[in-house]
């Protein structure tokens, strides 16, 4: 991840412009043996009805809301009811609890003439999904062929890892889930659980125990930064940087973790 998210690829829009929102994409730079395991998913909370404000839950990005109520993101991010939100949220980086507004579908008019067949086409609308892979040096893993199962499709995705250990592909924004199963010699020989768009905003103690085993400091708990575990990442992240081995986690350590994660 260079921020954790999804992004739209420009290609699925035909609405005569191209989007302008600025796209993010999420490259989760999953290790040797190391899950990405976010915090819990929580319960899907019912659809609102138009002209009204949609309860952010864990696991949602902007790509997968606009899908839910058939609107596009950039209409959604650049309506002006949500205008503060997009000052302080990557699209793809929301937290559980934000609100964001989801106006009233708009009519659209198409001339056409009668005694004449008139052909209109939906654009199935995806996102793309990128990760690196990393060994435990930091070093690409490179070359090496994989299979993607996502919970939104029922292909799988063949391919190998680039030059640089990315893996990218395009899914649908209503996939939440996934594994990624790395091959060896042809056969299963690594599988990776994926968390799609669960990583929240810089600061949350999920965020910041999710960076830390993306880092390679260990699993995510389901406690929060004060448990002894917890702690003792942040001490090892804190020691490979040549600081205090405090253990503690304050404004200018997540800015750190964040720095690092992101630089990825």
């Amino acid at each position: 991840m260079s921020k954790s998210g999804l992004s739209d690829p420009e290609e699925t829009y035909s609405e005569g412009s191209e989007p302008d929102l600025e796209q993010s994409c999420e490259r989760l730079h999953a290790r040797d043996h190391h899950t990405f395991a976010p915090g819990p998913v929580l319960e899907r909370p019912a659809l609102v009805t138009p002209p009204d404000h949609h309860l952010v839950h864990q696991g949602e990005t902007l790509y997968s809301i606009a899908e839910l109520y058939q609107q596009t993101p950039d209409g959604l991010w650049g309506h002006g009811e949500n205008r503060s939100l997009a000052a302080r949220r990557d699209p793809s980086l929301l937290r559980p609890g934000d609100r964001i507004f989801i106006p009233a579908l708009q009519s659209r008019w198409e001339d056409t003439t009668c005694g004449h067949a008139h052909q209109f086409q939906l654009v199935e609308k995806t996102v793309w999904l990128r990760l690196v892979l990393e060994d435990d040096g930091g070093r690409p893993r490179a070359g090496l062929d994989y299979t993607l199962r996502v919970d939104s499709l029922e292909e799988r995705i063949e391919g190998t890892t680039q030059a640089d250990g990315l893996v990218e592909a395009q899914i649908p924004p209503s996939s939440s889930s996934g594994v990624l199963v790395i091959k060896e010699d042809g056969e299963p020989d690594e599988e990776l659980q994926l968390f799609l768009g669960h990583l929240n905003p810089k600061g949350d103690d999920h965020t910041v125990e999710a960076i830390l085993s993306n880092l390679g400091y260990g699993s995510p708990t389901v406690g929060d930064l004060e448990d002894e575990y917890t702690r003792s990442m942040v001490k090892m992240f804190q020691l490979e940087e040549d600081l205090d081995p405090t253990g503690v986690v304050d404004a200018e350590l997540a800015a750190l973790l964040w720095q690092r994660f992101s630089a990825k």
